[in-house]
């Protein structure tokens, strides 16, 4: 079972790095759009779901490496988008609450039970964050069908799922030693690495 898995990653890491190099220049191009996108706070989400949409569509041939349809899809997910915004920024808020206000208040083992806890849960989150977007703006689900499809996946594909989940964490690392990657690149990189996370993954909810 732990041999499987570790060769589905390196699957996923054999997709991701073939659509990394073949679509470069436009991932860096994309990186700022998104980076710029997210500037008002408020349309961060419809930075990422146009720049999933992008990525996903150009790792499966369906359109080229040109930017024009980066903003056909912000225009396209723009509520949705900012529904995301919103849905984050209600995780980040519950986030500062247990890592930074319930360790000044509380016993230290409660407190370290309580951070390790939610730094958990945020792990999870971002492994199955593409499986959201997949749903969400490429199947184009319901909200509801989109996380319940993203759920099914990580209950489903445990291992695999974490072992990639870890690469997403190296590439953040990587981009702490070296900021240039991380300014031109990392959150192009890493919707890349999640789409090649979600190709080929079961099951597909069928769209409504």
């Amino acid at each position: 079972m732990a041999g499987a898995a570790v060769s589905q990653v390196f699957g996923i890491w054999e997709r991701a790095s073939r659509v990394f190099w073949a679509h470069l220049p436009g991932l860096i191009g994309l990186n700022v759009l998104i980076v710029l996108t997210a500037l008002p706070v408020v349309t961060a989400g419809v930075g990422l779901l146009a720049g999933y949409w992008w990525v996903a569509r150009c790792a499966r041939d369906e359109i080229g490496s040109g930017l024009g349809a980066y903003w056909l899809a912000a225009r396209r997910f723009f509520w949705r988008g900012v529904a995301v915004s919103g849905i984050g920024a209600l995780f980040a808020a519950l986030m500062y609450t247990n890592l930074i206000f319930w360790p000044q208040v509380l016993p230290p083992l409660l407190a370290g039970i309580i951070v390790v806890t939610w730094l958990y849960a945020a792990f999870v989150g971002l492994v199955a964050l593409p499986f959201f977007l997949e749903g969400y703006v490429v199947e184009e689900q319901p909200l509801g069908k989109s996380l319940l499809a993203a759920g099914l996946s990580i209950a489903l594909h445990p291992l695999p799922l974490h072992l990639t989940g870890a690469l997403g964490v190296a590439l953040v690392w990587v981009a702490t030693r070296f900021h240039t990657f991380g300014w031109l690149v990392l959150v192009a990189a890493l919707l890349v690495l999640g789409a090649a996370l979600v190709e080929g993954r079961e099951p597909r909810l069928e769209r409504t």
